[in-house]
């Protein structure tokens, strides 16, 4: 190749790096040379979520990403690693394939918040799991068991039974609203007295459990009310199903 065609190639392809700099495609090289661990503190700074997710994603991160990718470089990861880090988590760490699907789901939306930032701080996201692959009747066979509910009649003899064990009329109340309108049971905690209608139960507040990641396992620390964003529950009797 002569002098002059390899001057027409240099041209071109500066004339591509400049397009793609205008439609918003280009990607730094250098950008994504920082540590997983680096992007992760990064992308937590501008998450805005509830208590128990950011709980969830605490120790999530916490127990299996960043002590395995953490001191990886961003953009050196492979979704072949990913996959064989999936596969390997429940014999490694003793956890459900259902815990090592949800690291792999939370790692997916860190490396897609990199792949989508501006500018990008990788191509593409490797964490990105091919469509219709694996086995069928393994799926099929992890499923969760259908939830059982209560009808009717058994919530109000499992209110009576806890109201007789604790001595106190206030557990039958507290147990057949849970079980006649569907409020999670913090919510139901976290009840305010002005709230409660004769026909409508308005929900503001959820009392949660906070944990944080110590050792790379759960710990108990403490309780808060967090605003669970306003709601409301009709009262029936008897309710057919959950009425909120």
């Amino acid at each position: 190749m002569g002098i002059g065609a390899i001057v027409i190639a240099a041209l071109d392809w500066g004339r591509d790096q400049e397009a793609k700099v205008r439609g918003h495609t280009w990607n730094d090289p250098k950008a994504g040379q920082i540590t997983v661990s680096q992007w992760i503190d990064r992308w937590k700074a501008t998450q805005n979520v509830g208590l128990s997710t950011t709980d969830n994603r605490e120790y999530l991160i916490g127990r299996f990403i960043r002590p395995y990718w953490g001191a990886r470089q961003l953009n050196s990861l492979t979704g072949e690693e990913i996959t064989v880090w999936e596969n390997g988590l429940p014999a490694a760490a003793a956890v459900s394939h259902r815990t090592a699907k949800d690291a792999r789901s939370l790692l997916h939306t860190i490396l897609g918040d990199a792949a989508s930032a501006r500018p990008p701080l990788i191509p593409f996201n490797p964490a990105v799991r091919p469509r219709n692959r694996g086995r069928r009747t393994g799926r099929r066979l992890e499923r969760s068991p259908q939830r059982a509910w209560a009808t009717p009649l058994e919530v109000l003899l499992a209110a009576e039974r806890a109201a007789l064990l604790s001595g106190r009329d206030d557990e039958f109340t507290m147990l057949v609203t849970v079980g006649y309108t569907g409020i999670r049971w913090g919510e139901t905690i976290g009840l305010e007295r002005d709230l409660l209608l004769p026909t409508l139960i308005n929900v503001e507040w959820q009392l949660r459990e906070i944990r944080v990641v110590s050792s790379g396992s759960r710990r108990r620390t403490t309780h808060t009310a967090a605003r669970t964003g306003s709601r409301s529950c009709r009262l029936t009797s008897p309710p057919s199903s959950p009425n909120c």
